[in-house]
């Protein structure tokens, strides 16, 4: 099995697509093999694994992960590139991506119901049921008497609306045009030469940085403090 890389995101999208349709049927098949060893740590972990895998909220989970991360690996080959046009793809591969995903939570019931047909589906493939997860009878925070959701509502609410308000409120926060013009200040890195376009980039900084100063009252220190730290 491929490991998840910390620092990668594409190769984080290649790993989370071995859970998915018939390769995680497989890998609980053979965990279910595993679990019936003579060796009792490893059937018992075989075991541990295996039920995780089949649980309702793995299912789930991993069905909305793989919808979310199929919209942003697009945007991660962009990132990880070797060479980053951040003025022009990379901030329109980000726009184009934070619109598909707000597409997503203005229609997330339509979009939601079909991704919870296929988490039926692969639950069937590895013979278990949706089921919300077991609820106390007496609650001390809210009332008893709330009406009963289903499965399908309950994950949403849970899973897949919170997933997708995280990742749309992460990506406008790391890549806001603010930080992505702090990229552009690599081009005072002294070089053997400059282009045309390495001039143009350095005047429009020059330029930004110093409407900052006149018009929103951006104190000058911290323009000096941006500038030393490069």
């Amino acid at each position: 099995m491929q490991g998840i890389c910390e620092t990668r995101w594409v190769e984080r999208h290649d790993g989370h697509l071995q859970f998915q349709g018939y390769h995680l049927v497989e890998i609980c098949s053979a965990l279910e093999k595993i679990s019936a060893w003579q060796d009792n740590k490893t059937a018992n972990d075989a075991h541990c694994l295996l039920q995780t895998l089949r649980s309702s909220d793995f299912i789930i989970s991993s069905i909305c992960l793989s919808d979310v991360l199929g919209t942003t690996v697009s945007l991660s080959r962009i990132l990880q590139s070797n060479s980053i046009d951040l003025k022009k793809k990379a901030t329109d591969t980000i726009n184009d991506t934070l619109s598909v995903l707000q597409n997503k939570r203005e229609n997330v019931d339509v979009i939601y119901r079909q991704l919870f047909e296929a988490a039926k589906e692969v639950a069937e493939q590895l013979d278990v049921e949706i089921k919300c997860p077991r609820i106390v009878s007496k609650q001390i925070y809210r009332a008893n008497n709330q009406p009963a959701q289903s499965a399908e509502e309950y994950f949403r609410t849970a899973i897949y609306i919170p997933l997708l308000d995280s990742i749309i409120s992460d990506l406008q926060d790391r890549l806001s045009p603010d930080v992505l013009n702090l990229f552009q200040l690599s081009v005072f890195m002294p070089k053997s030469e400059y282009s045309n376009e390495d001039i143009e980039t350095v005047k429009e900084l020059v330029t930004d940085y110093i409407l900052r100063v006149l018009l929103d009252n951006t104190p000058v220190s911290v323009i000096v403090n941006i500038g030393y730290g490069w």
